[in-house]
């Protein structure tokens, strides 16, 4: 045991040695970015050491930040313990209820950010157990907190956006990802420093691509393309060239698509993207069949199909929906009409299951946009109600206050008049003493009665 806190805590030094030259107490008390940057980067180093040495890791640094007496950066450290817990479980519904009560403390009780990380925690755990209105709900409760915050200030936003709008383009609503998505593509962002901007430049140009915006598509795949080439990286270079061909093959630009389709085909051989190379090699027989290449472009297929037996995708449903319907073509071009036939009713099989799969997922985002109106409805009204209730108490109380200031203002009124009759009898007394003592009592008693 005390070998393996021994290794914990060498990681732990080793971590906070490239941030701050070895000295730990650097972090203390730092601003959110750069206890945000540390924890991520740390993050990286426990992963590879598996998830449970991950939690012992955050748990470990959380007793030193507790000593230390730095609560902002020890509600940071227990976000990462907890998504750890989260990430390692099959189910959400085995997440612990004190670990769900303390993310929902912090998501009303910490600093901005801390909060966003926090209900972007609650996202993820009612995502996974399916919640999806409530999943939602939160996904927006943290945008909430961080969307005026800049990329530096928060180093989550740009993939917390995208997760945001992940989760729409899951449901199929490309127009609402899409918004999230362009969040990310300020004028300002150097798409150098967005994690993963490659692939999110690719995944806006697809959702441009399903609403069938076929420029706006193309201009983005071509900046994800221009990124890949700049960051040297060859795989994506190649899936990226394969989906810009696609696009221009849908506007009929048989010479810009070729090009494309060969530069797929040769990167994804080269870098063993099987399942890229499969539905590349297709693809580019669609193109050789509309310039009435037939034979080339039977070739082709044939070659994507041998692909998918050779690599044990013969089953992939979501590849043979790619493949096949071309096949179907080539071989019918080829005057192959009963085999044509055959993998052209395949080929309509599958379709029907994708449509089938792609409306129950169509239904099932409708019904989350449904469910979740009717909740942030419900919570609107709720808040209403505590504020025509809270009105109603302050009403009360002001009210109260004004009648308890008019009472005292009496009750002091009445005491100063109190006080004044008793001066202006008791002065009256010594005049009458006085007459008494000084003047004929006959006469001292006519002028009192006069």
């Amino acid at each position: 045991m005390t070998a393996k806190f021994g290794i914990l805590f060498t990681l732990l030094f080793v971590c906070f040695h490239a941030i701050a030259d070895g000295d730990p107490t650097a972090i203390l008390f730092k601003g959110y970015t750069v206890q945000c940057r540390f924890l991520d980067s740390l993050n990286q180093e426990l992963n590879e050491k598996g998830q449970n040495q991950a939690i012992t890791g955050f748990q470990n640094l959380e007793k030193w930040a507790t000593k230390k007496g730095d609560q902002n950066l020890v509600f940071a450290i227990q976000l990462n313990r907890l998504n750890h817990q989260l990430l390692g479980l099959d189910s959400g519904d085995d997440y612990n209820n004190r670990n769900l009560a303390v993310i929902v403390a912090l998501s009303k009780n910490g600093s901005n950010e801390i909060r966003a990380d926090a209900f972007q925690l609650l996202g993820e755990y009612y995502w996974k157990t399916k919640n999806y209105p409530l999943a939602i709900e939160n996904y927006l409760y943290a945008y909430n907190c961080y969307k005026d915050l800049t990329f530096n200030e928060y180093p989550h936003k740009s993939d917390f956006l995208y997760t945001l709008g992940g989760k729409y383009y899951f449901f199929r609503d490309f127009d609402t990802a899409k918004k999230y998505f362009l969040e990310v593509w300020t004028k300002n962002i150097n798409p150098n420093h967005v994690n993963n901007g490659i692939s999110k430049l690719n995944t806006l140009a697809l959702c441009y691509g399903y609403l069938e915006k076929l420029d706006s598509s193309i201009f983005y795949f071509k900046e994800a393309l221009s990124l890949a080439k700049n960051q040297n990286n060859e795989l994506w270079e190649g899936i990226i060239s394969g989906n810009l061909g696609n696009s221009y093959l849908k506007q009929n630009k048989t010479v810009e698509a070729k090009k494309l389709f060969e530069k797929n085909i040769e990167l994804s051989k080269k870098h063993n993207a099987k399942t890229d190379l499969i539905v590349s090699l297709s693809g580019y027989g669609d193109l050789l069949l509309r310039q009435n290449l037939n034979k080339k472009a039977l070739e082709q297929e044939l070659k994507a199909l041998d692909l998918m037996r050779e690599f044990g995708l013969s089953t992939n449903y979501k590849i043979k929906s790619r493949v096949y319907p071309n096949l179907a073509k080539a071989l019918a071009e080829n005057g192959q009409l009963e085999l044509a036939y055959r993998y052209l009713d395949t080929a309509v099989s599958i379709k029907k299951e994708e449509d089938k799969e792609r409306n129950l997922v169509y239904i099932a985002g409708v019904q989350n946009k449904l469910d979740l109106e009717k909740h942030l409805a419900a919570i609107r009204l709720k808040d209403s109600e505590a504020k025509q209730q809270m009105n109603i108490r302050n009403g009360i109380l002001i009210g109260s206050g004004i009648l308890l200031l008019l009472v005292l203002f009496i009750l002091r009124n009445l005491k100063e008049q109190t006080k004044l009759n008793f001066i202006i009898n008791s002065e009256k007394l010594k005049s009458e003493s006085l007459l008494l003592n000084i003047l004929p009592s006959e006469i001292a008693e006519e002028l009192k009665q006069n």
